[in-house]
């Protein structure tokens, strides 16, 4: 009986284990769940002419988002931006205006001219992170404006469906 035990013991492992199917990654991992919720961040921008240093708002849902910020004109101060799925526009409203304004994001005349990843030392929430540097062109029949952009984020954290996105040229998101 001593014998029997471990030998029915190993035959039912061997029998469970032949019975399961391999595990790979790509197809048992479980879909993830887009993120749909407040995002609350710190916004620095310095240039020549003003320093901005604000607290923004972030809402998103299901590819739509509406981004609370200052701006750096003295005309005004709070911005309510809209972004709406699948559409490369943006709507926004300042608060001291009943005005809907409107600006379409799939600018043909934007150029990218340079976008890098790199990673950082610098963690949120304990979390390793990444730097984006973008640097982009808009020629213009005189004249070509340049800006450079920097975001740090931490991959996989906020999970977004390109799909959303698919038609938009850059777009700030």
């Amino acid at each position: 009986m001593p014998k029997t035990l471990p030998t029915l013991f190993f035959a039912a492992i061997i029998i469970f284990l032949s019975m399961c199917k391999p595990f790979t990654a790509s197809k048992d991992k479980a879909p993830t769940r887009e993120f749909e919720g407040v995002i609350t961040y710190h916004e620095i921008e310095k240039n020549d002419i003003t320093d901005v240093d604000d607290t923004v708002r972030l809402f998103y849902s299901h590819g739509n988002f509406v981004i609370l910020h200052s701006e750096k004109s003295p005309k005004f101060h709070i911005v309510k931006d809209y972004y709406l799925e699948n559409k490369p526009l943006r709507l926004f409203i300042f608060n001291t205006s009943d005005t809907l304004h409107k600006l379409n994001l799939n600018n043909p005349v934007e150029k990218l001219d340079s976008f890098r990843v790199k990673k950082t030392i610098e963690e949120i929430l304990s979390r390793s992170c990444e730097n984006i540097e973008v640097y982009t062109s808009y020629p213009t029949k005189d004249s070509t404006t340049y800006t450079d952009f920097n975001f740090v984020f931490s991959r996989g954290d906020l999970t977004i469906d390109k799909q959303h996105f698919q038609n938009w040229n850059l777009g700030f998101f």
